[in-house]
């Protein structure tokens, strides 16, 4: 498993910690919607899958701190930390 940190490892890239989670599911053919993973939001910056959330293979491939939830009801992986959000898609 490859343990996840709870805070970013530079504070100027809030979302540089969730990479690996985000190339995850690219890598099993999951697309992101925007030009680039991370974008700046007006609620802060995250990452719109163009696919849902594969929570198992979040959940096999990661250990992550209990900063970050996984919610499979909002289909979204949230860091609480920075705020940084992974959202998943309709298809």
């Amino acid at each position: 498993m490859i343990k996840i940190n709870p805070v970013p490892p530079d504070s100027l890239i809030p979302y540089s910690h969730l990479e690996p989670i985000v190339d995850a599911p690219l890598a099993a053919g999951n697309k992101i919607q925007d030009p680039t993973k991370f974008f700046r939001d007006t609620d802060g910056w995250r990452c719109d899958l163009k696919k849902p959330v594969n929570f198992g293979l979040i959940e096999k491939l990661f250990e992550l701190p209990t900063s970050i939830t996984l919610s499979r009801e909002h289909d979204s992986i949230l860091c609480r930390t920075t705020w940084v959000e992974i959202q998943g898609g309709r298809g």
